[in-house]
């Protein structure tokens, strides 16, 4: 009975863990590299500013959640 319950524990712990990680490390990032790469395809060819990327960089990240 004992052993369950710190079988349990940990696995619940794990998990825990494992949706952090991917809520606050993985999932920002991945969102930020795909804002880049599109604001990367929008600019090339295109003749502009680096303030009008970084606007367009907040807007992608604000549409996307993660930036207020």
């Amino acid at each position: 009975m004992k052993k369950t319950k710190i079988i349990f524990s940990s696995i619940v712990i794990v998990s825990l863990l494992a949706v952090a990680f991917y809520w606050y490390q993985w999932r920002p990032a991945q969102i930020r590299k795909g804002c880049v790469k599109e604001i990367l395809e929008l600019g090339q060819g295109k003749n502009l500013s680096a303030y009008d990327l970084s606007v367009a960089l907040d807007y992608c990240l604000i549409k996307r959640g993660l930036e207020k």
